[in-house]
């Protein structure tokens, strides 16, 4: 059936589209295909521009070999015969355009012959021709070229031709500028290098140190001398010798070879200087130690200008070898065994490091200390070289290595050398755009960003400045540096020590804080300053490490007015900082609260001691919470309780308590008196507190054997204490928790510690302390020993020797206080190192084990980090509280009431009367009878918890009570003020606990 749209018309008439195609192509893919074959056309391009260059020198490589073998040919048909010196020139001239090492040695073979044929007609030639001239050159240089390639052929002609053309061959009047000209090229081509590989190659490598050389061997240093003897003074000869035969790696040749010949030469030093510091040759290592093979065995005739530039250069080249990584400062462990470096050359053959090492040790030998001594004055040049080399020797070997260097023992103690040192770094200045110039010690310490070569000088000088004033004070007892006996040799009064702690000081925390450093020191072309981040950091190692030990001069004795070194505030520094907490939050923690962490750590003393106190409690209280929760507050919560008798409370303490018990945890304690009852009370505190007193009272008596005391009363522990108990180390880990307890929990307990036993405890390492605190300990003894400076006589006739006699229970016993000490006598020479050996077995080496086990008690209680918070001054004024008097004033304003008391009740105004006329004895007894401590607290009575409080204590018929738990005194209503007062004294003097309840 049809459709009833049908037309008639069976084809359809095709639809034309004026607009183009009529598929739609994407836009991406459009580009994409616009890419490819912009990329295939550009491949096409390349690659008909690599065929055509390709073409090229394919073209050219065939040209040159037909022409090649056409010279060739040419030099083969002229070199039969020797024909004339103008014969020689143009086979020269064939012979230098197309030679190849491995194709044309033979022709080079046979016109070296040529040329040592006519050698005087050639050579008189060469001195008028500039042609003739040029052509010898290059033989010569193609003769040395052909020494470093072809090692293994016979090496006659080559060799022949240098010592002919380069010797005596030239009329007298051009033999000097021929020699010059000649060497010069040679030079410039690798002479050196080339008779180097040469002698490497085919002389055995000697194993003598000093080895008799073979003819060959004689003949090669003979040819590597001749440019050192020719007379030709140039900067490029002495630079091709430090870079083509003192910087490549050390080998045996160079070693026990090539340098033993130019040390016999005696170079001329300011030459070979010169060129080096022109700074072309890259420093090294080998080229370090080919110098001080060259230079150091000659300082004596050194004169004083070249002496001072070899420092500078010796400073220059260590300097430039740990800014480009070859070795990190203070990496190298260098042995002073004394030895000379020829000696040791045998055991350089290793590494860089190793290499580095031994040059170290040789400077810090003793033979620049002999030459030094030769000059009357030592300043100017001579002295800012001294400091460049020790501050590179400084940043380069350990201080125990330097500390015994002569050089630094040779500085460190002339106290003229550190006088003008400190007063050319007080005088150094910097030039201003506006006004005079300034100091560039006090511009660093304001944090003023120093110019390069001002700030290179400074940090040269200061830092060598601070090492050897450490040392020196080292040496120096408290009377000397207080210049208090005849002949002091302390270069400083106390008026410049007092300046000079301010400067330093804040330079220090100039330094800390990085206010010195460049504002865009992170950016990439700012990242190789001079000075680096890592020698300002050796800087503030210096500055700190003689500031503690002038802080510790004035713990001992001030020299400096009230408050001198508390500068900073640290209200900023979160105590959580310095919690042993993995997930202390540092994040949010800004870059300069941190650094202030940091300096709280370092150096402490620049922060008030009450805030430190502060810092303190607020440490031992977050941790406390930790540990003990919040609970304790309420009288619950976990806790270890303890029961003793009141009469043996160390013992039943230290069988309950000195094994496997963390005394951080809440202690409730339960005593029983002398008829086996329990106390009363419930222990809120004040019963501990009451326990902790008595316990620490009995167990630092000096009659219960663990602790002794020197003349002043003061306590440490005894030396002999492992003959009284067999496990005297678990007493004194007992004890010194105990010790921590009470700091811990906030007690203050008056045990008078001895000087040098508080500052062991807060020293770091091992708490080694120096010979200047045995005056702490035993001062006649001291004294003895520092006479021993003094005296006018001969030493030895004190029949002294390295040895101590130590009495116990009657018996004699002799230690030695070094090896073979019994056989050493002491002497001028070494009774320093005697007195020295002597405080150090007194006062750490004699009670090592008991101080070991109280530190330790101690840490696990309360961590040696916080108590370095604080001098041993000052944590014995943490232990025991201060020194001072009541201040009633203090107490009354602090003072809570209860009961049926208020602050104008008659009876407590009488109260306040009989305290006020008390005498000090009597107002402490009136606080350990309250708070169970009889010093008031250090930072005054609103640091007291629970409050100091009154409260009606019932009839009058009662004596005064106190609850010491929640420090409550329970005062009756007397009537009058004088019944009042006899039953307050009867009271505080009985030493009753809640007996009187």
């Amino acid at each position: 059936m049809l459709s009833p749209m049908f037309d008639g018309q069976y084809r359809s008439k095709p639809q034309v589209s004026l607009r183009g195609a009529s598929t739609q192509e994407e836009r991406g893919k459009l580009l994409q295909r616009a890419h490819l074959e912009r990329e295939k056309r550009e491949l096409v391009r390349r690659q008909h521009h690599a065929a055509i260059t390709i073409q090229a020198h394919y073209r050219g490589h065939v040209h040159r070999h037909n022409l090649y073998s056409q010279l060739r040919a040419e030099f083969d048909g002229q070199c039969s015969a020797y024909s004339a010196p103008s014969a020689v020139l143009a086979l020269s001239r064939l012979l230098l355009i197309f030679y190849q090492e491995s194709t044309d040695h033979h022709r080079l073979v046979a016109l070296c012959q040529q040329w040592l044929h006519f050698r005087r007609e050639l050579a008189a030639e060469a001195c008028t021709s500039a042609l003739y001239n040029f052509h010898l050159c290059r033989m010569l240089a193609r003769c040395c070229l052909t020494l470093r390639t072809r090692p293994s052929q016979p090496l006659a002609l080559p060799l022949r031709m240098l010592e002919v053309f380069l010797g005596s061959s030239y009329p007298p009047e051009h033999q000097a500028s021929m020699t010059a000209k000649l060497y010069a090229h040679l030079i410039s081509r690798g002479y050196f290098s080339a008779l180097r590989h040469l002698l490497e190659q085919r002389v055995p490598p000697p194993d003598d140190p000093s080895p008799t050389p073979s003819p060959l061997a004689d003949s090669l240093l003979d040819y590597i001398t001749r440019p050192l003897l020719s007379g030709w003074e140039d900067t490029r000869l002495y630079t091709a010798v430090a870079s083509e035969l003192l910087s490549p790696p050390l080998t045996p040749h160079v070693c026990h070879l090539v340098l033993p010949r130019l040390q016999a030469l005696s170079l001329p030093v300011l030459s070979l200087l010169h060129s080096l510091e022109a700074g072309s040759v890259e420093p090294s290592p080998e080229l370090l130690y080919g110098l001080l093979q060259l230079v150091h065995t000659r300082l004596g005739v050194l004169p004083l200008s070249s002496l001072a530039q070899y420092l500078h250069l010796l400073a220059r080249l260590l300097s430039h070898m740990t800014r480009k990584g070859r070795v990190m400062p203070g990496a190298l462990e260098v042995e002073l065994d004394g030895d000379d470096i020829q000696e040791r050359a045998s055991d350089v053959l290793g590494s860089p490091e190793e290499l580095l090492t031994c040059c170290v040790a040789t400077l810090l030998g003793e033979e620049l200390p002999a030459r030094i001594r030769l000059e009357r004055k030592v300043g100017g040049e001579l002295l800012e070289g001294l400091c460049a080399l020790c501050y590179q020797l400084t940043l380069r070997s350990r201080s125990k290595e330097h500390s015994q260097a002569g050089l630094f023992q040779l500085l460190a103690l002339n106290p003229s050398i550190l006088l003008s040192l400190w007063t050319n770094i007080t005088v150094m200045t910097v030039a201003r755009s506006f006004g005079e110039p300034v100091s560039c010690l006090q511009q660093l310490a304001r944090g003023v960003v120093l110019p390069q070569r001002e700030a290179v000088t400074l940090v040269e000088q200061l830092s060598t400045f601070t090492t050897l004033f450490f040392l020196y004070l080292y040496t120096l007892h408290d009377t000397e540096f207080y210049r208090e006996v005849k002949g002091s040799r302390m270069p400083f009064a106390v008026s410049q020590l007092v300046t000079m702690v301010t400067l330093l000081r804040d330079c220090y925390l100039s330094l800390h804080m990085e206010r010195h450093l460049p504002r865009i020191i992170n950016q990439r072309h700012r990242l190789e300053t001079t000075p680096t981040s890592q020698e300002w950091h050796c800087l503030k190692q210096g500055i700190h490490r003689l500031l503690c030990h002038l802080y510790e001069r004035e713990c001992r004795r001030p020299f400096c007015p009230p408050g001198h070194w508390e500068v900073l505030s640290m209200q900023k520094i979160p105590p959580k900082l310095f919690l042993d907490s993995e997930d202390t939050p540092t994040a949010h923690v800004s870059a300069s609260v941190l650094k202030q962490a940091e300096l709280l750590q370092s150096a402490p003393f620049v922060f008030p001691f009450i805030e430190r106190v502060k810092f303190f409690q607020e440490l031992v209280l977050h941790q406390r919470r930790e540990l003990q929760g919040h609970l304790q507050d309420f009288l619950l919560g976990p806790a270890k309780h303890v029961t003793a008798r009141r009469n043996h409370i160390y013992e039943d303490a230290f069988s309950e308590l000195a094994h496997d018990a963390d005394l951080r945890q809440k202690l409730r304690v339960n005593l029983v008196n002398a008829q086996g009852l329990d106390e009363p009370g419930i222990d809120g505190g004040g019963v501990f507190r009451e326990f902790l007193s008595e316990l620490l009272k009995t167990g630092f008596d000096p009659n219960y054997g663990f602790f002794t005391t020197t003349q002043d009363g003061l306590i440490y522990p005894n030396p002999l204490s492992h003959l009284l108990s067999e496990d005297f180390r678990t007493h004194y880990h007992f004890l010194g928790g105990m010790l921590g307890k009470a700091l811990y929990e906030n007690l203050l307990v008056e045990l008078p510690f001895a000087g040098f036993f508080l500052c062991k405890l807060v020293h770091h390492g091992r708490g080694t302390v120096g010979a200047h605190h045995l005056a702490s300990l035993d001062p006649e003894l001291y004294r003895h020993l520092l006479s021993l400076k003094h005296y006018e006589g001969d030493i030895e006739d004190l029949c002294l020797n390295f040895t101590v006699v130590n009495s116990e229970i009657g018996q004699t016993k002799v230690v030695e206080l070094k090896p073979n000490g019994v056989d050493v006598p002491v002497t001028k020479a070494n009774y320093i190192e005697y007195i020295h050996l002597m405080a150090h077995y007194r006062l750490n080496v004699q009670m090592e084990w008991q101080f070991q086990a109280f530190r330790q008690g101690v840490s696990e209680v309360v961590p040696l980090q916080w108590l370095r918070l604080f001098s041993q001054n000052e944590l014995q004024v943490l232990i025991s509280g201060a020194k001072v008097p009541v201040d009633v004033v203090d107490l009354r304003l602090n003072t809570k009431y209860s009961g049926d008391y208020n602050a104008e009740h008659p009876c407590v105004q009488m109260f306040w009367q009989i305290v006020e006329g008390l005498s000090e004895q009597q107002k402490r007894q009136l606080l350990k009878f309250v708070t169970s401590c009889s010093r008031p607290p250090l930072l005054g009575f609103k640091e007291l918890h629970p409050p100091f409080c009154v409260m009606s204590g019932g009839k009058e018929d009662r004596l005064p009570s106190a609850s010491t738990c929640m420090n409550i005194l329970k005062l009756p209503m007397y009537p009058d003020i004088s019944t009042m007062q006899n039953r307050l004294l009867y009271a505080i003097s009985s030493g009753a606990g809640f007996e009187l309840s």
